[in-house]
């Protein structure tokens, strides 16, 4: 490299892909002091386990547009999205995650279904540390659990 003058070029360093960003959505549903949480598909990423249902934004959606339309699609239910409470960062081995976490209720006499999900549960939140979690759900969970927000 020093003879042909590209010691300076070397080493020849490959850039590493980008980590894909996502920012996600997350619905607290209430009813009768209990909240709604959905057990994932046990295929796939966390597999199995207990989430408070919602999913991606698409390109130039609202965080509450984007919230309703996932809760319809999840679970055939539609929604009034309020106040955020909270907002969570998680980075995945591929990816990464900004979760907005809003308190929700359920409109029009809606009756959530297990569309994309194994099951469906309707939990006190002190009972919350029984579902097994991803971290950011269980972030959820425990902020219910300790502030009742």
């Amino acid at each position: 490299a020093y003879t042909l003058g590209l010691q300076e070029e070397r080493p020849v360093r490959q850039l590493k892909p980008q980590i894909p960003h996502y920012t996600v959505t997350a619905a607290v549903l209430r009813k009768d002091g209990q909240v709604l949480i959905a057990r994932r598909p046990e295929k796939g990423l966390l597999g199995g386990l207990w989430e408070f249902p919602g999913g991606k934004l698409q390109p130039g959606e609202s965080l509450p547009r984007g919230l309703r339309r996932e809760i319809e699609e999840e679970l055939a239910a539609d929604i009034e999205v309020g106040r955020e409470l909270g907002v969570y960062t998680h980075a995945f081995t591929h990816f990464r995650i900004t979760l907005h976490a809003f308190d929700c209720h359920l409109l029009n006499g809606s009756f959530p279904q297990p569309l994309e999900h194994s099951a469906l549960a309707w939990v006190d939140p002190s009972d919350l540390a029984a579902y097994p979690m991803g971290k950011v759900d269980r972030q959820i969970a425990v902020q219910l659990r300790d502030h009742g927000s």
